[in-house]
């Protein structure tokens, strides 16, 4: 079971299990059932994966986001859902298409997540830190934001948008 809060109101969704025993990943011989309600083996992946938002050229198309998913070897299992599957390399992740410009990639570990990363910047031609560096300037200027709400005007509503937005920001 998986817990989760949205608007202050904490929920639950029951997610199937999924068993692997040692020798079964050793062997790679282990095989995700995807057949059922797709959106619960997502969620169950996800809570365990660690995930990075990567934003792409505004300029990407549907074309050039197909060639991308093709060049990981990426297959659908869930609307705008994809997992990519490399048992060379032992390396379970999915991605999935938030916009048009933007992607969520989750992976097993961190050297596997960077492992995506760096086929998407090649296979993109676009340095997939910037995406990062992006977030943090953009959070860095949200938190000065709210430094300066604190140090001069004493308007409670904008201190709390400020606080709220640095908030989001900032992992």
């Amino acid at each position: 079971m998986i817990t989760y809060e949205k608007l202050d109101v904490e929920l639950q969704v029951v997610v199937p299990v999924v068993n692997f025993s040692s020798t079964d990943i050793l062997h790679r011989t282990y095989e995700l059932d995807f057949s059922g309600d797709a959106r619960y083996a997502v969620l169950a992946l996800r809570s365990t994966f660690v995930e990075t938002l990567v934003k792409l050229p505004s300029k990407f198309g549907s074309e050039r986001m197909s060639r991308l998913l093709q060049a990981v070897n990426a297959e659908k299992i869930a609307k705008n859902v994809y997992s990519i599957d490399n048992t060379k390399l032992s390396v379970y992740a999915m991605i999935e298409v938030l916009s048009s410009t933007s992607v969520r990639v989750s992976a097993k570990t961190a050297s596997h997540l960077k492992l995506i990363l760096c086929t998407l910047e090649y296979e993109v031609s676009i340095p997939v830190t910037s995406a990062e560096e992006e977030s943090c300037i953009e959070a860095a200027k949200a938190l000065i934001e709210e430094l300066e709400t604190y140090l001069g005007d004493p308007d409670l509503a904008r201190m709390q948008r400020a606080r709220i937005k640095s908030d989001l920001l900032i992992p």
